[in-house]
C-alpha cells in the first residue's frame, strides 16, 4: 500500500533537488550566450581600432598624393622659369610669369592643405594609440570573464552530477506511478516546478484560490490532489 504521507514528503525533496538542477541547466544553457556577447564586443572594439587604422591610410595616402602634385608643380615652376631666360617677346614674358604666378597660388593652397594632413595624421596617431592600450586591457578582460565561465561551467557539471546522483537515490524510494505522474508534470511547465504549496487556500502556481472540499482532500493525505487550473500537484506544508 502506496503512503501518500511519505511519498508527498519524498516528493517535495525531489522538487527541491529539480529546481536546483533546472536552474543550474538553464544558467548552463545561457553560458554560451554570455561568452558570444563577450566575443562580439571584443570583435566591435577590434573592428572600431581597424576602422581608425584605415583612416589614419586614407589620411597618409591624401598627403602623399598632395606631396607628389606639389613636388610636380615645383618641378613646373622650375621648368617655366629656366623658359623665362629663353623667350624673345615680353608678351612671352609675360604669360610665363602668369603661368608661374598660378602654380605658385595653388601651391600655397597645397601647401596648407597638407599641413592640415600632418595634424589630422598626428590626431589619429594619437587615437589609435590610446585606442590600442584600452583594447589591450579589453583583450586580458575578455580572456578573464572567458576563463571565468570556463570554471563556472565545470563547477555547474559537478554539481549536476552531485545533484542527479541524490535524485536518483530519492527516486528509486518513490513508487513509480506516482514518480511518473509527477516528472510528466515538470516537463509540461517551463520553471519546472510540478509541485506547489497551498497557501492562504490559494494554488502557489497559478494563485488561483481552491475549494474548501479540495483543501480537505489534501489535508486527509489520502490521495494525491491536483490543482484543476495548472495541475500541479498540491501539499500542504505543516
Amino acid at each position: 500500500m502506496v503512503v501518500i504521507d511519505e511519498e508527498m514528503r519524498l516528493l517535495i525533496n525531489l522538487q527541491n533537488l529539480d529546481l536546483q538542477i533546472f536552474k543550474l541547466k538553464k544558467e548552463k544553457e545561457l553560458k554560451p550566450e554570455d561568452t558570444k556577447l563577450l566575443e562580439e564586443a571584443f570583435k566591435e572594439k577590434e573592428k572600431k581600432l581597424k576602422d581608425l587604422e584605415e583612416k589614419l591610410k586614407s589620411i597618409q595616402l591624401a598627403r602623399k598624393e598632395k606631396e607628389v602634385e606639389l613636388e610636380t608643380r615645383e618641378n613646373s615652376i622650375k621648368k617655366y622659369q629656366s623658359q623665362l631666360g629663353q623667350v624673345k617677346t615680353n608678351k612671352e614674358y609675360s604669360s610665363i610669369e602668369k603661368e608661374i604666378a598660378s602654380i605658385k597660388a595653388d601651391n600655397s593652397v597645397l601647401e596648407e592643405d597638407i599641413l592640415k594632413l600632418f595634424d589630422e595624421t598626428d590626431v589619429a596617431k594619437e587615437i589609435i594609440a590610446k585606442e590600442k592600450g584600452a583594447l589591450k586591457i579589453e583583450e586580458e578582460n575578455f580572456s578573464s570573464e572567458k576563463k571565468l565561465i570556463k570554471l563556472r561551467l565545470e563547477d555547474i557539471e559537478k554539481e549536476l552530477e552531485s545533484l542527479n546522483d541524490l535524485r536518483r537515490e530519492i527516486g528509486i524510494k518513490i513508487d513509480k506511478v506516482i514518480l511518473s505522474k509527477y516528472e510528466r508534470i515538470m516537463r509540461n511547465k517551463e520553471d519546472g516546478i510540478a509541485m506547489v504549496q497551498v497557501k492562504q487556500d490559494a494554488c502557489q502556481g497559478c494563485f488561483m484560490n481552491l475549494p474548501p472540499q479540495v483543501i480537505n482532500e489534501i489535508k486527509m493525505k489520502q490521495n494525491l490532489v491536483f490543482c484543476e487550473n495548472c495541475t500541479r500537484l498540491l501539499y500542504i506544508e505543516e
